[in-house]
């Protein structure tokens, strides 16, 4: 499978030659790691919700406070090879976490932050491209695969693992059908303050604001033919109702919905939440020896034309989004 990657602009290009040396070094290593049917003893949580929504605020302060596995930016780079890259991490790194909460549109620097692992679940949901699957897709995924990887990939850890999954979200039903005690955070965001910072995200991150950032929707054909304000607008409705749909699926009893602005004013209450949600799926996960986080500040969108046209996109398409 050939990835398909978007034109970054040049502060957040890739670099070509450290791209092939890691997919040569992952190929070398694939071959080496078996996942060998076991039974799970450990639940994997996964944080989910739009892009710009505070997925990654959720996973750094999940992270950072319970003890739990995740997956840092040095795991992140065997996505081929997670047990090997779990186990070098815990042998370089020790079981050190996030110090920063800091991000750049989801990206992480220092490497012990927690890493997206885009590539790893691509590769496992045969995604080319970074975009929702469609029912065919999902049904043709090898789940029994996934969840034997993850279940190694918990064992390897010997505790619940900390994922932050965008592609899986639509798709937790599937998830839940095999490996049952996988939980999953879901976070919301108002959808005005949503698109609106995916609007900054295709400015900044891509250099042009007419090109698509971040996962595609299923119905991104559509939203593709509309003005770029109700583009972004159409990506954070559809998202969700993605997400909604999914989890009434799976039965919504290992789902912890968490909003964003609740978040930032009550961490604390948030990320016990979060402690409670595994230790309901059979965990048993305690707080790290640490203080706990203390309220955030909360990153409201600009006052410009340019949130106004994303609000007025907002209700107009919000009827075509909402399920009854």
């Amino acid at each position: 499978m050939t990835r398909v990657e978007p034109e970054l602009s040049e502060a957040f290009a890739k670099d070509a030659s450290d791209e092939a040396f890691l997919d040569a070094l992952n190929d070398r290593l694939a071959a080496a790691e078996a996942y060998p049917a076991a039974d799970a003893r450990f639940p994997t949580v996964h944080v989910v919700g739009a892009p710009r929504s505070g997925t990654t605020l959720a996973t750094q302060l999940a992270a950072r406070h319970l003890e739990i596995g995740y997956i840092n930016n040095l795991i992140a780079a065997f996505w081929k090879a997670p047990v090997t890259g779990i186990r070098l991490s815990q042998k370089v790194l020790g079981d050190v976490t996030p110090t920063s909460l800091a991000s750049e549109f989801g990206r992480t620097s220092r490497v012990e932050d927690p890493h997206e692992f885009g590539y790893f679940w691509r590769r496992l949901l045969q995604s080319p491209e970074y975009r929702e699957l469609s029912d065919e897709e999902a049904a043709a995924v090898d789940w029994d695969r996934l969840a034997r990887v993850l279940t190694q990939m918990t064992a390897a850890f010997g505790r619940p693992v900390l994922f932050k999954s965008f592609q899986l979200a639509a798709a937790m039903d599937h998830v839940q059908a095999v490996l049952p005690s996988t939980c999953f955070v879901w976070v919301r965001r108002d959808p005005v303050a949503t698109a609106r910072s995916i609007l900054k995200l295709r400015d900044r991150f891509l250099g042009d604001r007419s090109r698509w950032a971040s996962i595609k929707p299923r119905d991104h054909d559509e939203l593709a033919q509309r003005t770029v304000w109700e583009q972004v607008a159409g990506q954070a409705l559809s998202l969700d109702r993605s997400i909604a749909a999914a989890a009434d699926r799976a039965g919504r009893r290992h789902v912890l919905e968490l909003q964003y602005e609740a978040l930032c004013r009550q961490p604390a209450e948030a990320v016990e939440a979060v402690r409670e949600l595994l230790n309901g799926a059979g965990a048993s996960v305690a707080w790290r020896d640490a203080p706990r986080p203390a309220p955030l500040d909360r990153r409201d969108p600009p006052e410009d034309a340019d949130t106004e046209r994303i609000r007025e996109a907002v209700e107009m398409l919000r009827p075509d989004y909402t399920t009854e």
